[in-house]
């Protein structure tokens, strides 16, 4: 039944119909399956199908944006339920967004849903955010992390900027910066001065669950 029904979101996810998540997102919370299991297992899964497909050019924009507000639908549902439990799960705030001059959304998207699924409380800016807004963002929700993704070379620098007006407001440690995106690599991150980099979305949330432990050692 379980993984019948986690398919059925997926499936609903890839397809880019609201409807279907709707429906047996529905269904699993009133279950009383666990909400991160829906999330991982069934919206988050098909999301990471499309970017996949995205990535090997086998589908398109308007393909991948149709899945992303499916999945959109399906996580204000579970949304109420991962926001019960107590205060122990969460594992820190991040903010997170698509930098300057960049409009691509789904791969920060599936990044900020699978951190939520793990604990952690997530501010998602959007796209095409400026410095100024990750980093007043960061101030107002007493963030712990600030994730930055950048798809496009041409935007990769807006990444530097961030962290440059840390260090000109002198707040370049109360946060730990990631970066992540399709240009972007180790060396980057390096470069920058950021804190973490991720190839992908599980190596993201194992990478931001990393910074935590080393935050709260210190």
């Amino acid at each position: 039944m379980t993984e019948n029904i986690l398919t059925l979101i997926k499936d609903g996810v890839v397809n880019g119909d609201p409807e279907q998540v709707r429906k047996y997102v529905t269904e699993a919370v009133e279950s009383g399956m666990e909400p991160q299991d829906i999330l991982e297992g069934g919206l988050t899964a098909g999301l990471e199908v499309m970017g996949e497909r995205w990535n090997r050019l086998e589908v398109f924009l308007p393909e991948v944006m149709k899945s992303a507000k499916a999945m959109k639908v399906g996580f204000e549902i579970v949304k109420p339920q991962l926001g019960s439990k107590d205060s122990d799960f969460r594992m820190g705030t991040v903010v997170i967004g698509t930098v300057k001059g960049d409009v691509h959304d789904i791969g920060k998207t599936v990044v900020a849903t699978m951190l939520i699924g793990a604990g952690f409380e997530v501010f998602d800016l959007g796209v095409d955010q400026a410095p100024s807004m990750f980093v007043d963002t960061a101030i107002e929700k007493d963030a712990d992390i600030i994730g930055l993704s950048s798809l496009l070379t041409t935007s990769m620098a807006i990444q530097r900027d961030v962290i440059d007006l840390l260090d000109t407001l002198e707040l370049r440690d109360r946060f730990q910066v990631m970066v992540g995106g399709a240009p972007t690599n180790q060396e980057w991150a390096d470069t920058i001065g950021a804190q973490g980099w991720a190839a992908d979305a599980h190596a993201a949330v194992a990478k931001a669950k990393e910074l935590m432990e080393t935050k709260k050692a210190s």
